[in-house]
């Protein structure tokens, strides 16, 4: 695995214990915090450069602003929440954690209590099937079950709301956005719901991707497609406008695309044994910045900000640095042995394995500002 293309660093310098066996990670090389970007704009030695981002600090070096990663970061890993059977799905909104267990219903947890605190426990009813995916937004739940079913239940309190609707082939993810609901349907493409109040959900436009369609991530008027074996797909979403397939921007990749996270016009996918690719939009169409490898395959990726992303496979959950993408490093990583699914919203993300599900959270705090000396009266 060559050096030049990324440094893969699998074990924590430090870790400390915090109340009910949550621990903070050190970053997994300590002399990471200074991977640059290209040079910015002019600037003096002693002039501050601004940034808004508190993950990353601008500093004047060599006469120039240049973005570097905030030695002062720190991942904070939740205690496990122990799923008998195994999660099927999960889902991060404001302070809960959404975890599907297949055909043994639902579970809403406060993840914003130490310990977590399960709010909610929710069994199958009547001909609901098992759970495979959900998507959590304003005072809804919605759910993909096994086949083609997509309902609707009440956040509150985990109460059915209107009927069932169901789509072309089987569901294998869920976007749910702005009072549409996006369903990634395999062998259909992608299908866009507009559920109203969920009493007869209609589908107002259905995308045919060239692969099959298993996972999706919205931006704005765009959809990423994790299209199997078909690779990238992306979808606009026009205001007004119907929904239309760049066919001829659908992006090839090395391997099998089963995960694909998108933002601030990032795209990062899942390859599995091909590793994990870096794709930006920059410029409008695709442009593949690189393509790496990690400890075994990669099974689902998440972008807390354009310039970090999470991988999780076998080999644990691994916290990127893509700051430059050419020398993109892992920035953390902690063991989570057959991680398959990761959940992330903003700095938080939840990773699921075989056995438990966990909350991390990448805390960049603010550098203090120094006092200056007062002297000597």
């Amino acid at each position: 695995m060559p050096n030049s293309l990324y440094r893969l660093i699998a074990s924590l310098l430090a870790a400390s214990a915090v109340a009910c066996n949550s621990t903070t990670e050190t970053p997994a090389d300590a002399g990471l915090d200074a991977t640059a970007t290209d040079l910015g704009v002019p600037c003096e030695a002693d002039e501050i450069c601004a940034d808004d981002d508190p993950c990353t600090v601008e500093a004047c070096r060599e006469g120039h602003c240049v973005t570097e990663r905030s030695p002062r970061a720190e991942l904070v890993v939740g205690p496990a929440i122990p799923v008998a059977g195994g999660a099927t799905a999960i889902a991060l909104a404001e302070n809960e954690l959404y975890i599907a267990k297949g055909a043994e219903g639902l579970e809403i947890w406060d993840v914003a209590l130490d310990p977590p605190m399960l709010r909610l426990a929710r069994q199958r009813e009547g001909e609901e099937g098992p759970v495979v995916a959900l998507a959590v937004a304003g005072d809804r739940i919605v759910l993909g079950e096994e086949g083609a079913a997509v309902r609707a239940l009440d956040r509150a309190s985990g109460a059915p709301v209107g009927v069932a609707y169901h789509a072309g082939d089987d569901v294998r993810a869920l976007s749910f956005e702005g009072g549409r609901v996006f369903v990634a349907a395999y062998a259909k493409g992608v299908e866009v719901l507009q559920p109203g109040d969920w009493s007869n959900p209609q589908r107002t436009a259905r995308v045919d991707t060239p692969g099959r369609a298993v996972g999706l991530a919205r931006e704005g008027s765009l959809i990423a497609v994790a299209d199997g074996l078909g690779g990238l797909a992306l979808i606009d979403l026009p205001e007004g406008g119907t929904p239309a397939l760049r066919r001829d921007q659908t992006t090839a990749t090395a391997g099998r695309v089963d995960s694909v996270a998108l933002r601030g016009g990032q795209v990062l996918l899942a390859e599995q044994v091909a590793g994990l690719g870096l794709v930006t939009l920059a410029a409008g169409s695709p442009e593949r910045q690189a393509t790496f490898l990690l400890d075994g395959a990669v099974q689902a990726v998440a972008l807390l900000d354009p310039h970090t992303g999470v991988a999780v496979g076998p080999g644990g959950v691994q916290v990127l640095d893509l700051l430059a993408p050419l020398q993109t490093t892992t920035w953390f990583a902690v063991e989570a042995p057959d991680a398959w699914a990761v959940h992330a919203q903003g700095l938080r993300f939840a990773v699921a394995t075989a056995e438990a599900v966990q909350v991390m959270e990448l805390k960049c705090p603010e550098a203090e500002e120094a006092v200056p000396d007062a002297g000597v009266p």
